[in-house]
């Protein structure tokens, strides 16, 4: 740490927005950067030999681990005068627990109060505030002419009524400052007027421990014009009621809503199409059903759907709806860019509705990820969707998964419908460039690119834990002209002239960069006949202890009834590389 004083000015701008960068948490609306606590010795002791740049950066966030932490922090702010640096501090768990460690909680935030005059954030452990002390003390410090700039305060745990009235009063204390503030089902007893008038508040929330009531969150949210994040956390409690039969206010200003209740209600789809026209972040995150759950109708589903699309960032974990087919053919999604699309299809119970959940990645641009609840006992192998059959030009990453467990897929192959053929999908998707499919049957090909002409897929395609007609993949082949990546992953072959120990992927009109052959299967030897159809050639090889071997088409039509050996026959135009994987051996073959 001595060295950091000889570093000039600029560097040290660059080495500590790099920290403050890598070491953020999200905790609005203040954000905390996590420091070792070695350097937080070094710095609070030390720090006058520091640069006022570093100065400024270490002493904007401080989190103090433990009571020891915090002593030794105020008593160098005393002795330095460096309190004025602090915009944020997180206090000690476990404060106000006993009598002793409630004395130094308010020992803590009268130095706080006092030394660290431009403090905008005061956080604690909600389960810390047992006491209405805490609150006496911060609003007893806000009377007496500090924390003329506390902007955030810890939420109240304990909802007694006692409790809630002493926080109202010091977030009263802090109204022209304060940004964010909560509204408990007991606040609806209490005295409005200081829950009024806060012309700086950001973040409104409201606990209700058992039915919420849409009309009073509506009212409430008018009293403060400059809120722009809504959180809502919801009890144990089942309703069926629409809620929207009055007027919604329409709140412009609003970018962020968080609803957290274990039910869905019918309702709240309506209310926030009409309420929040301009989200940015959504997250509903209701969890379960219920018998005799209202659903929504497509009508209804559908312009939601749309709706989210058109939300920066959402996460909506359940959406119960009337008809999943009707709902995923009428969802297109024309308000949002979508390179990257994942749709999971799950067997749920007959006594649940049908459902849908959908959310981004805020991680991954462009990325929506889709999970559809369905009751029918087999799905079809592939869905008509209308994400891909309206928006399909800007997709460029599709997996999907059909959620057929192996024991159904023969079942399945016979009696589901076909759904859309994968021609249909690449037919769609002009600017595909890489498709993952997990547990489905491949029948029929289909001829849809007939007129399209040749397709190359230039990044991946894969098949998972499906069942494929050796005839589809040959169908394919007449189509696609280029894979860069072909894969089958412990996929089985519904061919009957295969036996139980060979393997045919023939596509003899398709070139490939790589083919990786992957199967949960145990065997000591593998043996692979490649014919390339560029070039009339046939080559045999061996795969056995970790090594590769050119070997003869002798020794590998003797494998052919060798049941500690697989043998993997592998057609087409042209390949540079052979990957197989076996739970008893694998190996990578280069073609000459």
């Amino acid at each position: 740490m001595e060295i950091w004083k000889y570093l000039s000015h600029d560097i040290l701008d660059i080495v500590f927005q790099y920290l403050e960068f890598d070491t953020m948490v999200s905790s609005c609306p203040d954000e905390r950067t996590y420091v070792h606590l070695y350097d937080i010795y070094q710095c609070q002791l030390t720090c006058k030999n520091w640069a006022s740049l570093a100065q400024i950066y270490i002493y904007k966030r401080v989190l103090l681990n433990d009571n020891r932490d915090a002593e030794i922090f105020l008593r160098s702010i005393q002795d330095n005068g460096l309190g004025y640096l602090v915009k944020h501090i997180h206090l000690p768990e476990n404060l106000g627990r006993t009598e002793t460690s409630r004395e130094s909680a308010l020992a803590y935030i009268h130095y706080i109060a006092v030394f660290c005059p431009f403090l905008k954030t005061l956080n604690m452990d909600a389960t810390d505030f047992r006491d209405v002390c805490v609150w006496k003390a911060i609003r007893d410090e806000r009377l007496g002419g500090n924390f003329t700039r506390l902007q955030v305060m810890p939420l109240v745990e304990e909802e007694t009524e006692n409790t809630i009235l002493y926080y109202n009063d010091a977030i009263y204390s802090l109204q022209q400052t304060l940004r964010e503030l909560v509204f408990y089902n007991k606040n609806l007893s209490l005295d409005e007027s200081k829950l009024r008038g806060f012309p700086n508040m950001d973040l409104v929330m409201f606990k209700f421990d058992g039915f919420s009531d849409m009309h009073f969150v509506c009212e409430k949210m008018k009293w403060f014009p400059s809120a722009t994040n809504i959180e809502m956390f919801v009890g144990n409690y089942v309703s069926n009621q629409d809620q929207i039969g009055f007027p919604v206010h329409v709140f412009p200003q609003v970018e962020k809503f968080l609803i957290d209740e274990h039910y869905y209600r019918a309702g709240i789809s309506s209310y926030i199409m009409n309420a929040f026209p301009n989200l940015q972040e959504l997250n509903i995150a209701a969890r379960n059903t219920y018998p005799g759950q209202l659903v929504l109708p497509t009508k209804v589903a559908v312009p939601f759907l749309e709706y989210l699309v058109g939300v920066s960032e959402f996460y909506v974990y359940y959406i119960p709806i009337a008809d999943q087919h009707s709902a995923m053919l009428g969802f297109y999604g024309k308000k949002r860019r979508i390179s990257k699309l994942k749709i999971g299809y799950l067997c749920i119970p007959s006594c649940h509705p049908h459902f849908i959940s959908l959310n981004t990645d805020p991680k991954v641009k462009e990325l929506i990820e889709i999970q559809v609840g369905y009751r029918l006992i087999l799905p079809p192998l592939l869905p008509e969707i209308g994400l891909i059959e309206q928006s399909g030009e800007n997709i460029e990453f599709l997996e999907l998964d059909m959620g057929i467990h192996s024991f159904d897929m023969i079942s399945a192959a016979l009696r589901s419908k076909q759904g859309v053929c994968l021609s249909r999908i690449l037919q769609r998707c002009p600017h595909l460039r890489g498709i993952s499919i997990w547990n489905t049957c491949f029948n029929l090909f289909g001829r849809d690119l007939i007129l399209h002409g040749r397709i190359k897929i230039s990044d991946h395609l894969s098949f998972n834990n499906s069942l494929i007609n050796t005839m589809f993949l040959q169908n394919m082949s007449s189509s696609v002209y280029f894979i860069s990546e072909f894969t089958l992953n412990n996929c089985r072959f519904n061919d009957n002239t295969l036996t139980e120990f060979s393997r045919v992927i023939n596509m003899p009109d398709t070139e490939f960069r790589t083919i990786t052959y992957e199967e949960r299967l145990q065997k000591e030897k593998i043996y692979l006949q490649l014919t390339k159809t560029q070039t009339r050639s046939t080559n045999w090889h061996r795969i056995e202890d970790g090594g590769t071997f050119i070997c003869t088409k002798q020794e590998y039509e003797n494998s052919l009834i060798t049941q500690n050996t697989l043998s993997l026959t592998v057609c087409c135009k042209n390949i540079f590389e052979v990957n197989i994987i076996l739970l008893g051996g694998r190996g990578t073959i280069y073609p000459l």
